[in-house]
């Protein structure tokens, strides 16, 4: 009975959301894919609102998808605490803007994240985007969904369902192997691929000020544009390129002003959500790098690859230490993907750490079958223990430590174990899921 109430609330939720942004008919840019998707928005809403500063650009600042966040995000509510009377007042403050107000933006950037079947249908029946992004498809949600096939042929219904130009990754084999899409379709790359449409090359780095730098050359069309950013990651890279792209077409498609349109160079910065890739201070000047927002088997590939990048060109006097967590929602995939995890970190990690009852048992198995020495792997159950062995590695090795830490939210909480390792108590609030409601949850 409760399901039903809920489900016949996100209905009615729904068909405002699609009254009020049938109002004005903002443009739409629609946002998939396993992983990335998040950070691909906030680079795309920073591109646009550098790129058209006469316009009102939107994007939730948090992970609103789904069939009650896609609508919030529409409607630019920021705030839902879980409980049926914050839903109701949810619900009736969106029919109030449905029919009596109009859109406060002239784009929007929606993400359409899905965990099940019909997920997608749902928010396609709200509106179908302009333009659209997919970034990867990896084994996240397969406990929900099934397998990657299943969240492959889910997600790409919003290509498919697109009004305009959409986008796919080279570099994902589902992206690359698509086909019978009627909009125009452009290929990008996040691995620096020349056979994209959309690619880039001269991929460097550096840290100055403290601050890690990227740098490259976007190839944008029959234009270069060299790019200086914050963001970290050929992914990142890839995704600059895109939003280039976009607020190329937009700008020409809607005859806006378009600031970049005759600048060969640009740089912008993004403030990072917490958890993502961040780079800390840590005591004894041991070096930090957070991204235990969440993780998936691509996601985790990717940081320990990136981080490693950093570490070889600037820290390769200090160990390099994975402090690596579960990989949740795998779903049958759960055991193979720990495993193979084992082949990708056992020739380049010095010393390992592990929390979690999945990590701990598969990919640790396969560690020890590599040859990766016994007395280099350590293994946790909560993030407490964790966090107090970390502390005391790191004094008797005398800050000499990269730290990698990378894994999935909820119950795991490793961002808690960072804290014993911060240089300074401020950096607290850098952390990922850091709010009193958090704070209840994790009962600290």
């Amino acid at each position: 009975m409760k399901e039903k109430i809920l489900n016949f609330v996100y209905t009615i939720i729904a068909n405002s959301a699609k009254r009020y942004i049938n109002k004005t008919k903002p443009i739409v840019v629609g946002v998939t894919g396993s992983v990335g998707k998040t950070g691909f928005r906030m680079i795309l809403n920073k591109i646009l609102s550098e790129g058209l500063k006469d316009k009102k650009i939107y994007t939730s600042p948090h992970n609103f998808n789904g069939e009650l966040g896609l609508p919030l995000s529409i409607f630019g509510i920021e705030k839902y605490n879980p409980g049926i009377f914050s839903l109701l007042k949810i619900l009736l403050k969106t029919l109030y803007l449905s029919f009596f107000e109009k859109t406060f933006y002239d784009i929007i950037i929606l993400e359409y994240g899905i965990d099940h079947i019909g997920e997608m249908d749902f928010m396609l029946k709200i509106v179908n985007p302009d333009f659209s992004v997919v970034t990867n498809i990896d084994k996240v949600h397969c406990k929900q969904l099934g397998s990657p096939d299943i969240t492959a042929k889910e997600k790409y219904k919003l290509t498919y369902n697109t009004k305009d130009t959409s986008f796919v990754n080279i570099d994902d084999s589902y992206g690359a192997s698509i086909n019978g899409v009627s909009n125009d379709l452009f290929f990008y790359t996040t691995n620096a691929n020349d056979q994209a449409n959309i690619t880039y090359n001269n991929y460097s780095f550096d840290i100055q000020d403290g601050n890690i730098y990227s740098f490259f050359t976007a190839k944008i069309g029959s234009k270069d544009i060299l790019v200086k950013t914050n963001l970290v990651g050929l992914e990142n890279a890839g995704y600059t390129c895109v939003s280039l792209s976009i607020l190329d077409i937009i700008s020409y498609k809607e005859k806006y002003i378009n600031n970049f349109e005759n600048t060969n160079s640009i740089e912008f910065n993004l403030d990072l959500q917490n958890g993502r890739f961040s780079f800390l201070n840590g005591k004894k000047g041991c070096v930090l790098i957070d991204s235990t927002y969440n993780a998936s088997p691509a996601s985790m590939i990717s940081v320990i690859n990136n981080s490693y990048f950093i570490y070889k060109k600037n820290f390769s006097n200090k160990n390099f230490v994975l402090v690596l967590g579960d990989m949740r929602e795998l779903g049958d995939f759960e055991e193979s993907e720990h495993r193979k995890l084992a082949s990708k970190i056992n020739t380049i990690a010095d010393y390992i750490f592990l929390l979690g009852n999945v990590i701990t048992n598969y990919t640790y198995d396969e560690l020890l079958k590599s040859g990766f020495d016994e007395n280099k792997i350590f293994l946790f159950k909560d993030y407490i223990s964790l966090g107090k062995a970390l502390n005391n590695f790191n004094e008797e090795n005398n800050g000499d430590n990269f730290f990698v830490f990378k894994g999935s939210q909820n119950t795991i909480f490793m961002e808690e174990s960072i804290k014993y390792l911060l240089n300074n108590e401020n950096d607290f609030s850098k952390l990922a899921r850091q709010s009193e409601n958090w704070k209840k949850t994790k009962a600290i």
